[in-house]
C-alpha cells in the first residue's frame, strides 16, 4: 500500500511539473505577441503612407461602382497585389480607412503564420522525430513576432508580405506531410496562387512546390505523377499570367546589373538573410547563418537514422527566403547592398532563422540521434546565440517605433488642419508629394481615413 501511495504521488508530481512546463512554454510563446501589440498600437500612426496613397484610386472606382478585375490585376511596382487590394479595399469600406485595422490584420495573419508552423513541428513531434519542444516553438514566436519587422507592423500597405509568406508556408505545409493527397495537392495550389498575387516572392513556392513533389515521388512510387504534371501546369500557367504585359520599373537598376558587380550582388544576398539579427554585422552573420544552415543539413542527411522527408519543410522554408534573397538581389543590389537591410524583408527572412533553429532543435532534442559532445556544445551555442542575437535586434528596433511616430504623427495632424503646412505633410508621401493634394478630396468626398465622420 505504501509503495503504491508514493508511486502515485510521484506520478502527480511528474504532471503537475509538465504542466508548469507547458504554462511556462505558452508564456514565453504570448509575451512576444503582447509586446508587439503595445508597441504597434503605441507608436502606428492612423494616416495613409507613401504607397497607400495609391489605394485611393481603387477606392474612388469602388464607391463609383466601376472597379475591374483588370484594375485589381495591374502590376505596382515589381508585383501584382490582386488579394491584399481586395483585402484592404474591403477593410477600408467597412471602417472608413481607418489603418489600425491594416495594422491588427497583419498582427492577425503573423498569428496565423506562426499557428502553421507549429502545427508543422507538433507533426514532426507525433513522428518521433524530436523529443519536447520546450525551447523550439518560443524560439520561433521571437522571431514571427519580431520587432525587427517594425515597418512591416506599423505599414499597413504591408499585408501583401505577410499575406503571402503565410501562403507560401501553408503550401510548404501541404506538401510536406506524405501521403500527399488530391486535396492537400489542391490547397496548396490556392496557397500558390494567393502567394504569388499578393508579392512577387511568393512565386518561389511553385518552384519549391516541384522539388519536394519529386523527392516525394523519387522516395515514394505511389505519388501520383498526374500530381506533378498538374503542378508544373497550374504554376506554369499562374507565372505566364503573372508576367502577361509585365514591364519594367524604368527608375530601378537593369536586371544583369548584378552580373557586372557579383561581389556586391553576394553582399546583398547575405545582408537580406542577417539583416533579421545581425543589424551592422548582416553581412557576417548571413554568411554565418548559411554555414550553419548547409553544415545541419548534412549533419542530419548522413545521420542514417533520420528520415529525411521529415526535414522538407524547414529546408523549404530556408529555401525560400534564400531564394527570396537572390530575387531580390537580382532586381534592387544595384541600389547597393546597405538597402537589403531594409525592415521590410525581415518577414520574408525570418523563415532562414526558422529552418536553422529547427534544423539544430532536431539535432539536438533528435530521439535517434546521437551527438558527441563537443558537437552537441556547438550546436547548443549556435541555438541559443541566434535567439540572444534576435532578442537584440528587438530592443534596437523600438527606436525605430518611436522614430516612425515622431515622423509622422505632425503630418497627420498637418492633413487635418485647415492652414496646411504642405513640407511636414509631404512626410506622408515623399517621393510624390503631388498625390497628396491630388487625393484629400477624394478621401473627403468619401469621408475616409481621417476625413470619416465621427
Amino acid at each position: 500500500m505504501l509503495k503504491m501511495i508514493k508511486y502515485a504521488m510521484g506520478k502527480n508530481e511528474k504532471s503537475i511539473l509538465e504542466f508548469f512546463l507547458k504554462l511556462f512554454n505558452l508564456t514565453l510563446i504570448i509575451t512576444p505577441i503582447f509586446i508587439l501589440v503595445y508597441f504597434v498600437l503605441k507608436y502606428h500612426v492612423d494616416a495613409p503612407f507613401i504607397d497607400q496613397w495609391s489605394l485611393i484610386p481603387y477606392l474612388e472606382k469602388f464607391y463609383q461602382g466601376n472597379l475591374s478585375l483588370g484594375d485589381l490585376f495591374r502590376q505596382h511596382n515589381e508585383h501584382r497585389i490582386f488579394f491584399p487590394l481586395i483585402l484592404m479595399i474591403a477593410l477600408a469600406h467597412i471602417s472608413k480607412w481607418i489603418i489600425t485595422y491594416e495594422v491588427i490584420t497583419n498582427i492577425f495573419l503573423a498569428v496565423c503564420l506562426f499557428g502553421v508552423i507549429a502545427y508543422q513541428v507538433q507533426i514532426t513531434l507525433k513522428n518521433r522525430e524530436i523529443g519536447r519542444i520546450n525551447w523550439l516553438l518560443p524560439g520561433i514566436a521571437l522571431f514571427v513576432f519580431s520587432l525587427t519587422q517594425w515597418q512591416n507592423w506599423l505599414w499597413g500597405w504591408q499585408i501583401q508580405i505577410f499575406l503571402s509568406v503565410l501562403m507560401v508556408v501553408s503550401g510548404i505545409c501541404f506538401l510536406s506531410n506524405p501521403p500527399i493527397t488530391s486535396y492537400k495537392l489542391f490547397g496548396a495550389i490556392i496557397s500558390g496562387i494567393i502567394a504569388t498575387y499578393s508579392f512577387a516572392n511568393g512565386s518561389l513556392l511553385w518552384g519549391i512546390g516541384l522539388l519536394i513533389l519529386f523527392f516525394s515521388a523519387f522516395e515514394n512510387n505511389r505519388i501520383k505523377r498526374v500530381f506533378i504534371l498538374f503542378w508544373i501546369l497550374i504554376g506554369s500557367g499562374v507565372i505566364f499570367l503573372y508576367y502577361f504585359g509585365y514591364h519594367s520599373l524604368p527608375h530601378h537598376p537593369p536586371l544583369t546589373l548584378f552580373l557586372k558587380h557579383p561581389l556586391q550582388f553576394i553582399q546583398y544576398v547575405c545582408n537580406y538573410l542577417g539583416g533579421a539579427v545581425g543589424g551592422k554585422n548582416a553581412f557576417v552573420i548571413g554568411l554565418g547563418g548559411l554555414a550553419i544552415w548547409i553544415t545541419s543539413i548534412l549533419f542530419l542527411i548522413n545521420n542514417q537514422k533520420v528520415k529525411i522527408k521529415r526535414l522538407i519543410p524547414y529546408i523549404a522554408m530556408g529555401l525560400y527566403s534564400i531564394g527570396s534573397a537572390f530575387l531580390t538581389g537580382i532586381a534592387r543590389s544595384g541600389f547597393g547592398a546597405l538597402q537589403a537591410l531594409s525592415s521590410r524583408y525581415v518577414t520574408i527572412s525570418n523563415l532562414f532563422w526558422v529552418s536553422i533553429i529547427s534544423l539544430l532543435f532536431i539535432i539536438l532534442k533528435g530521439s535517434n540521434i546521437k551527438t558527441p559532445k563537443y558537437q552537441k556544445y556547438l550546436f547548443s551555442l549556435s541555438f541559443f546565440l541566434i535567439l540572444a542575437l534576435n532578442v537584440q535586434g528587438s530592443l534596437q528596433a523600438t527606436k525605430s517605433f518611436a522614430a516612425w511616430n515622431n515622423w509622422l504623427k505632425p503630418a497627420r495632424q498637418q492633413l487635418i488642419a485647415k492652414e496646411k503646412n504642405w513640407i511636414i505633410l509631404s512626410r506622408l508621401c515623399p517621393n510624390q508629394p503631388y498625390l497628396i493634394k491630388e487625393r484629400i478630396p477624394i478621401l473627403i468626398k468619401h469621408n475616409l481615413s481621417v476625413y470619416r465622420k465621427k
